[in-house]
């Protein structure tokens, strides 16, 4: 068994350390895990995608092929919609509900047209990660918000105490209680706007 993760949104938000969280926690769960940063700059406003591939085989190849995602996890709805064609027709799709235009972009697709470009697929959960960050005092955990989402969701085969973990050995002990009343907020927040289909099974 090998499952595909791929996590997109723009510089700054918080991707990488989302990405190692996750890798870390499936690590304790003992699979075999790959995290790759293969598109875009990890800088401020920038596209990125990260991939996690995780197996209980013994090789796994490093990124993700296009049409081979399991699972897109999206802090921006552009980024969600612009890696679509990395997904099989069967993926995950959980995303943040923000919208980031990209710098001098002189159009942009409106929510609602971005939404239905993402709900061409049958499980598809859209949340307000940034709505809850903001009333929380701070944008910058909306990635652990979205975390604690899929996790409680069972879209992840980790257990909760342990992704617990992987945040604190991920993060600096000062950000440690921000960040998990932000997985806490994100554990026990519902979907606005979800697609399900019902033959699809969870992971865990």
């Amino acid at each position: 068994m090998i499952k595909n993760i791929l996590i997109t949104g723009v510089g700054g938000q918080g991707l990488l350390t989302l990405g190692k969280i996750i890798g870390s926690a499936l690590m304790k769960a003992d699979y075999n895990v790959r995290i790759a940063e293969t598109h875009g700059l990890s800088q401020r406003g920038g596209s990125v995608l990260v991939h996690v591939k995780f197996s209980d085989d013994e090789y796994i190849s490093p990124t993700i092929s296009p049409g081979y995602g399991d699972i897109e996890i999206s802090l921006e709805l552009i980024e969600a919609v612009r890696n679509l064609y990395m997904l099989k027709e069967d993926a995950i799709i959980v995303s943040n509900d923000l919208i980031l235009p990209p710098p001098a972009a002189k159009n942009v697709l409106s929510k609602e047209l971005l939404l239905n470009e993402l709900f061409h697929f049958n499980n598809v959960h859209i949340i307000s990660a940034s709505e809850k960050a903001l009333e929380l005092g701070n944008i910058s955990v909306t990635n652990i918000i979205m975390l604690g989402y899929i996790v409680n969701q069972g879209i992840l085969p980790v257990k909760k105490d342990i992704v617990v973990e992987s945040i604190k050995e991920n993060i600096r002990e000062k950000f440690w209680d921000i960040n998990l009343k932000a997985f806490e907020i994100g554990y026990k927040l519902e979907s606005y706007k979800k697609g399900l289909n019902k033959n699809c099974e969870k992971f865990g």
